[in-house]
């Protein structure tokens, strides 16, 4: 005959693993996220940081592989490339654009990654360009790879909010 089968046990896609030497069961996870150690909300990440005292108190942006990346926010949607450039090109050389279209409208998602090519000129930019208005909106211009000073900055970050 058939084995009997428990519907009310809560075991389903678990099986019990054998017992370690203290007696204890460990549970052995099938299927999707069965490499994750816990739930979800019990992983921590951590923050690269640089124990450098050459600029205290400013926040740098992390170099990408060939510039310094801007993250321009509040962009109006019918605004093109050649209209951003045209902003910016004025103060500093504009390395690479970015300008993503929505999908299923085709505007301007209201954001653009800038890169340029040496730290002065991106921060030149943003000294300039942050609360500026472009085409009838007003832009945020900030870093978009932020590299931590201290521990006491991690702090600070964390409630330095892009939108505002």
């Amino acid at each position: 005959m058939a084995d009997e089968v428990d519907y009310d046990s809560d075991s389903m896609g678990v099986e019990e693993a054998p017992q370690t030497k203290r007696g204890e069961t460990t549970r052995v996870f099938k299927g999707r996220g069965s490499r994750l150690k816990g739930m979800t909300s019990d992983r921590e990440f951590q923050r690269l940081t640089t124990g450098g005292s050459e600029s205290k108190g400013k926040v740098l942006g992390e170099k990408s592989v060939e510039g310094y990346v801007l993250f321009v926010s509040n962009v109006h949607e019918e605004a093109q490339e050649e209209d951003l450039l045209d902003a910016f090109q004025d103060i500093a050389d504009v390395a690479n654009i970015h300008l993503n279209l929505d999908r299923r409208t085709g505007f301007v998602k209201g954001y653009a990654l800038l890169e340029f090519k040496t730290a002065e000129d991106a921060t030149q930019v943003i000294k300039e360009m942050n609360n500026k208005e472009l085409m009838g909106q007003e832009i945020k211009v900030d870093w978009a790879f932020v590299k931590e000073q201290s521990e006491r900055r991690q702090v600070a970050s964390a409630n330095r909010s892009r939108r505002q």
